[in-house]
């Protein structure tokens, strides 16, 4: 009984190792399929519309890429974003997004909302070390996308913070235009398809 037990157990252990390996082979594979497809997504693009030096749009193709080290070489579809916020210290401080009216009253508003609010204390020392506006994707590869716009100590009474702020306010407004004109796509087709059913 315990010899054939232990070749059980060997036996369990050889089929787990290759199914692990077999994972990570089919893991390796689709990482090559994407970066096949975002070099090819790459290579089509064409922005014609720019947000604050930071975000490069290709209305055409519906699709965006974020400047900066880490994101330069990736390109996503307009499409796929369900939200974004700006994160201020780890803390959302303002969101919207595509199917939430009223989540940040802030974004919504127009230039000059978030700046008001944020900035809006009289004398305020309190040091700020992040301030990030964060895109949460429809994508499982890729869900959350950060842009950065503060990454050191920075007092939130200075100018470089008042800055990133108003940068930040008319980055959210645009994505909230842009949201809206997706949304606005996706109402039309439905209603079309809809129509079509109900002949």
């Amino acid at each position: 009984m315990g010899l054939f037990g232990n070749s059980q157990k060997k036996e369990e252990k050889i089929k787990k190792k290759l199914l692990i390996q077999e994972e990570n082979e089919e893991k390796k594979l689709l990482k090559k399929r994407q970066q096949e497809e975002n070099l090819r997504k790459l290579k089509d693009f064409t922005p014609n519309r720019t947000i604050e030096k930071s975000i490069f749009i290709d209305t055409e193709k519906r699709q965006f890429k974020i400047k900066g080290l880490f994101n330069s070489s990736s390109i996503y579809d307009l499409d796929k974003i369900n939200s974004y916020e700006l994160v201020e210290n780890g803390t959302s401080i303002s969101s919207g997004g595509l199917g939430r009216a009223a989540i940040g009253a802030l974004a919504f508003g127009g230039v000059g909302a978030i700046v008001g609010a944020v900035t809006g204390k009289k004398k305020d020392n309190t040091i700020i070390e992040h301030l990030n506006i964060k895109i949460n994707m429809n994508d499982l590869d890729k869900p959350v996308i950060y842009l950065p716009l503060i990454s050191k100590k920075t007092k939130r009474s200075s100018m470089l913070y008042k800055n990133a702020i108003v940068q930040a306010d008319k980055i959210l407004s645009t994505l909230d235009i842009l949201l809206k004109e997706t949304s606005k796509n996706t109402n039309k087709y439905y209603s079309r398809k809809s129509s079509i059913f109900s002949c």
